[in-house]
């Protein structure tokens, strides 16, 4: 067994037999378990399972193992095994709640259960393994487990109500704050219409470090008990019923529509896959689901780079499910000429063009108008703009070239997703290649509805609402760095 393996089992066997032994975890669970609990019962018991992770760690690491020269990488792996541990229990526990709390307001649905969030788990793992000493990355740890436990409570709640929103559905949000609270939270408090509150990435669904409000999820109780066999309904008027078969039709139809587009997709991956790796029609279908959970997570081009032995650097959105925002033309809007200039030059995914400047907020209405990513590199004087595809831009390694050559950096990509400012593991690859030939330490990713996240290899160092000027300066870059762990 190797060095990771064996401390990675080492963190876990620690983490089950703490969570076996505590009596509040096994009260909470045992309460969870008879159908008793409610989101918030489910909030301190993902509170408490994140302790005892953390405390986990705390006892079966040593201080000769900070600073993690030697066995970063075991580190990491041993951190990711102990996190996705806390997903596999909170979440168990979240789709007894949920169901439990289906079956209270007469809805024959079964829970969704949100998948682990890799890429924050990984963000995590890798700021731990990067603290100087043992006490710091325990600090770290405590507070990190916390907050990624209750996300997972955070992310049943919104995908359960996301699911019954789309099914015709009316549920609820309710958000309160606890009794030390900041502002920020103090704001958020109250109750929502899940239609008010279902962009991707809302505040409301949103935690700061330390953060312990609770976020409840009520179930709309006057729609269809079963919304697929719809086998009882208990509603005002027949109108009512008419209006709820219309909105489960049409969503069932939508939801076929997107099957059917993605086996096509998939059908023409598995025809590149073929064409450009020579394998047969059978043997490019049993590369591509060998490598499915890859391809969706850096995408194809990414995949087929490496096979290849290219060094492009690949970026590509965090493959959460999202919500575009309609083109800006398509409303009657018309782009300014400099705007307009730039699409003409950049039709095909892969071509770029030069400009004297490119504010954030312009960028960002490129991705709106085409639904693509793009990316604003400068180099010198010159300002790069590169159009991607949906998920995903490559930047050639000419590019990087030039890049070392000249003191150029990336300076942002925009997803086309709204609130998505979440680095993909290739984002982070691409930016540790950057800093390695470059010296660049930190990017920024644009969503398509405003929102900006400063990253650095390790994850997400800020985020905030972009501005067009919104440039930070090195130094503030470099304070957040050392304030997040990153330095």
């Amino acid at each position: 067994m190797s060095d990771s393996d064996n401390l990675k089992k080492i963190l876990e066997d620690s983490f089950r037999d703490l969570f076996n032994r505590d009596n509040t975890a096994r009260k909470l669970y045992g309460k969870i378990k008879q159908n008793k609990a409610t989101y918030k019962d489910a909030q301190l018991f993902a509170r408490r399972v994140g302790e005892l992770a953390a405390n986990a760690f705390r006892d079966s690491t040593s201080p000769d193992m900070f600073p993690a020269l030697d066995n970063q990488q075991a580190l990491i792996e041993s951190v990711l095994g102990l996190l996705r541990v806390d997903h596999e229990i909170v979440s168990e526990a979240t789709a007894v709640v949920q169901k439990t709390i289906n079956t209270r307001a007469g809805l024959g649905l079964n829970a969704v259960v949100p998948n682990m969030d890799v890429d924050r788990a990984e963000g995590i793992a890798r700021n731990i393994a990067d603290q100087e000493d043992k006490d710091a990355a325990v600090d770290r740890m405590n507070t990190m487990a916390d907050n990624y436990s209750q996300h997972v409570v955070d992310e049943s709640i919104r995908q359960n109500a996301n699911f019954q929103w789309k099914s015709g559905m009316s549920p609820k949000i309710v958000r309160t704050a606890e009794a030390r609270s900041c502002k920020w939270c103090r704001e958020l408090a109250g109750t929502y219409e899940y239609s008010e509150v279902s962009d991707t990435g809302n505040d409301v669904f949103r935690r700061h470090e330390n953060c312990n409000c609770t976020v409840e999820f009520v179930a709309d109780g006057k729609h269809a008990q079963d919304v697929w066999s719809k086998a009882s309904y208990r509603y005002k008027d027949s109108a009512d019923r008419v209006r709820s078969h219309r909105a489960i039709e049409d969503y069932r139809e939508a939801l076929q529509q997107e099957q059917q587009e993605r086996r096509i997709a998939r059908s023409k991956d598995i025809e590149r896959v073929q064409r450009e790796l020579g394998y047969s029609s059978k043997g490019a279908a049993i590369w591509y689901n060998k490598n499915k959970e890859a391809i969706e997570q850096n995408g194809l081009d990414y995949m087929l780079a490496t096979l290849h032995g290219k060094s492009d650097l690949a970026l590509n959105s965090s493959g959460i499910a999202g919500t575009k925002l309609p083109p800006l033309s398509s409303r009657g809007i018309s782009l300014p000429e400099k705007l307009t200039n730039i699409l003409d030059k950049t039709p095909d995914t892969g071509s770029y063009c030069v400009v004297s400047e490119l504010t954030n907020n312009e960028l960002r209405t490129l991705t709106q108008e085409t639904g693509v990513e793009y990316a604003k590199i400068t180099i010198s004087e010159d300002v790069y703009v590169i159009r991607g595809k949906e998920k995903g831009i490559v930047i050639p390694n000419s590019f990087v070239d030039e890049m070392k050559a000249q003191n150029g950096r990336l300076d942002a990509h925009c997803h086309p997703f709204i609130g998505d400012v979440i680095p993909s593991e290739a984002d982070l690859e691409a930016l540790t290649l950057l800093e390695k030939e470059t010296g660049q330490s930190t990017s920024e990713i644009i969503s398509v509805d405003g929102m900006r996240s400063i990253y650095s290899k390790y994850g997400i160092i800020s985020v905030e609402t972009v501005t067009d000027n919104s440039t930070l300066s090195e130094e503030r870059k470099m304070d957040f760095l050392r304030l997040f762990g990153g330095e």
